[in-house]
């Protein structure tokens, strides 16, 4: 269930943002440090998820918490968005990237 709910908050994320950069033309063409604001939008969400655990520590929360380990709920949502793969242009092919027969559409 959270894994779902990651991947429908990251989506209603991505089209508020989308929505707050169409009144500002000039911010969604401008790219800071070399990166787009899609750009920008995701990489905040993967450093959302940024954590070094022991391996005893991932091993407790796998058994305890209902959220997946935060690498996965990095690339578990982005993986399903075609907005990313167009952000950083990335082949069908890339790892990052899930078929489209195979992504998980929610909502």
């Amino acid at each position: 269930g959270e894994n779902i709910a990651d991947i429908g908050g990251l989506k209603i994320a991505y089209a508020a943002f989308q929505k707050a950069l169409a009144k500002n033309p000039e911010a969604a063409s401008k790219k800071i440090d070399g990166l787009t604001p899609d750009q920008r939008f995701f990489l905040a969400w993967a450093q959302i998820w940024r954590a070094n655990h022991r391996d005893e520590d991932l091993k407790l929360r796998i058994n305890t918490d209902p959220h997946s380990p935060g690498r996965f709920r990095t690339i578990g949502p982005v993986s399903n968005m075609p907005e990313f793969q167009k952000a950083f242009d990335l082949p069908d092919n890339s790892p990052m990237v899930r078929p489209a027969k195979d992504r998980a559409n929610i909502w």
